[in-house]
């Protein structure tokens, strides 16, 4: 543990993934996306304040990498918007072209690079293509993310909406 949880070292392997991007700028190529149908009904608000604080338990999500003293170091912030929301409606579209729609939206959001200076260093939305049919796109930059913390996150998450709904605050 240490004193001051505001800033933390880069690990051997986030030092490598920067020095990476330093030399290869706009690539898109450590996005990891991620793309979840949710079926039934979804209370979108419950499912925001979910996925906030899923946010401030764990602080990767809140994470930035920036300068200090010369170093890289990872930058760990109060309060990021997750950009979940304004939802993404979908379903006044012809049902036959609501997929493909919805893959050229998710498209776009893979295509834009991230900024390492910039929390958070994911990108989420949350899509309606049915009253009861709703897609929520996840895809953080492997600078603070791996295969594994998608299970966690998963987990988390379904606890943290699970709470929410039943109108009960979960422990951080």
């Amino acid at each position: 543990p240490r004193p001051d949880q505001r800033t933390a070292p880069l690990s051997l392997m986030q030092e490598r993934l920067a020095l990476l991007e330093e030399l290869n700028p706009g690539r898109t190529t450590y996005h990891t996306p991620s793309a979840h149908r949710l079926v039934g009904p979804l209370d979108v608000a419950a499912f925001e304040h979910a996925f906030r604080m899923l946010m401030q338990r764990h602080a990767v999500l809140r994470t930035a990498i920036g300068r200090e003293g010369g170093k890289l170091v990872q930058r760990v912030h109060e309060d990021v918007d997750p950009g979940l929301l304004p939802l993404e409606d979908l379903e006044g579209l012809p049902e036959a072209r609501r997929e493909s729609e919805l893959m050229l939206r998710i498209q776009a959001l893979v295509a834009v690079p991230f900024d390492l200076g910039a929390a958070p260093l994911f990108r989420a939305r949350l899509f309606r293509l049915e009253p009861e049919l709703h897609v929520m796109f996840f895809m953080p930059h492997h600078m603070v993310w791996d295969g594994w913390s998608f299970d966690l996150m998963y987990q988390d998450l379904a606890e943290l909406y699970a709470a929410a709904l039943g109108g009960r605050a979960p422990e951080l």
